[in-house]
């Protein structure tokens, strides 16, 4: 089935890219973004990306609705999308979060057709109660970012691709776009909830432990979702808080970081990998470096961190001069798909031998 997505983000491409090789059932064709953005996106692969949603449809059996953060700005726009398509006879799959209110109205142009209007953008249902803390029986691999703003979506799709394709039973568990691709979604909202940060812990406990027994995973592929240190005092970035109400809800036995090329110099790794295995039980695998850098001026001004961008000649520089004073971790470059393949195979991650005997 032909498909559109929309609106097309720089949080989905990475999960557009790797649908043909999860999905047989869908073959994206389109993608529409919002014309302010067009330069940003280049053609990816098969898909055609341009701006006219109306004159795209046409080419296309199904609409995919994705999420991104600030949905809030263009909701009134994503729900006129979702009509035009439904009253132009199209499939849609909506994986971003929809208010009731529209949820009725667009349930009631379909005739509550399931088919025609297929919505995944609910959040797993928070319900606490008393439940038992248990340890993961599977190996738990993270995927994490040292500070907000550093997209860790490629690296995700990238060892989950390569986990799969060595025989593995990997389940993912990330955002709603995730769903794509056949992941699971991570129950974010267990952080703006009642619950005590006990409870928070126990639940997603619970929720990963069920996710395991349900697909009887080899390994757990899961994307930390928030940041996993503070910028400085006043421009915490969450403090990590949410990501150590994560990391003790899991057993993770190997992460993977993102980071920027200057967060720190080559000679304080060392002490940020201890922060790491006395704050979240865990210590750091590998680093991943992205092409981008602190803008600390505007990152002060404006209270939330901000990046600019570096050419991978600098950032493949900055990665050496990290790999020649630290040889227990490995560093690569997020844009080098050939250190993927490194992570899962030439770097030999020893624990993975717990779950090679259910492909045996």
């Amino acid at each position: 089935m032909n498909c559109l997505i929309y609106p097309f983000t720089t949080e989905c491409i990475a999960f557009a890219e790797y649908v043909q090789e999860f999905r047989n059932d869908l073959n994206i064709v389109k993608a529409v973004c919002l014309p302010i953005f067009r330069t940003r996106f280049d053609n990816i692969g098969s898909i055609d990306v341009g701006t006219d949603f109306e004159t795209s449809l046409k080419d296309v059996e199904c609409v995919i609705i994705c999420d991104f953060n600030h949905i809030n700005a263009l909701y009134n726009n994503v729900i006129d999308k979702i009509i035009i398509a439904i009253e132009s006879g199209k499939k849609v799959i909506c994986y971003a979060e929809l208010y009731n209110d529209e949820l009725k109205k667009i349930r009631s142009i379909t005739k509550n057709d399931n088919d025609a209007f297929v919505y995944l953008g609910n959040e797993p249902e928070i319900m606490i109660s008393d439940i038992l803390y248990e340890k993961q029986e599977c190996v738990v691999i993270g995927v994490g970012k040292l500070m907000s703003g550093i997209d860790t979506d490629k690296c995700f799709c990238n060892l989950y691709s390569r986990f799969k394709k060595m025989g593995y039973n990997v389940v993912g568990i990330s955002n709603r776009n995730s769903q794509l691709i056949g992941c699971s979604l991570f129950p974010d909202e267990i952080y703006t909830s009642y619950a005590t940060d006990d409870q928070k812990v126990t639940f997603i406990n619970d929720y990963i432990n069920k996710i395991q027994t349900k697909y009887c995973a080899d390994i757990i592929l899961i994307q930390f979702p928030y940041g996993m240190v503070k910028f400085t005092d006043e421009v915490g970035d969450g403090y990590a808080i949410r990501s150590y109400i994560l990391s003790q809800a899991l057993s993770v036995d190997y992460f993977v970081l993102n980071m920027p090329v200057d967060a720190i110099d080559p000679g304080s790794f060392d002490e940020l990998n201890n922060q790491f295995i006395y704050k979240f039980d865990f210590s750091i695998d590998a680093v991943l470096f992205v092409n981008s850098a602190l803008n600390v001026i505007d990152s002060l001004e404006h209270f939330k961190i901000q990046y600019q961008d570096v050419p991978e000649e600098y950032t493949e520089k900055i990665c050496c001069s990290f790999d020649e004073l630290n040889e227990d971790v490995f560093f690569g470059v997020s844009e080098r798909n050939d250190d993927y393949d490194k992570i899962v195979t030439i770097n030999n991650i020893e624990f993975l031998k717990i779950s090679q005997q259910s492909i045996v």
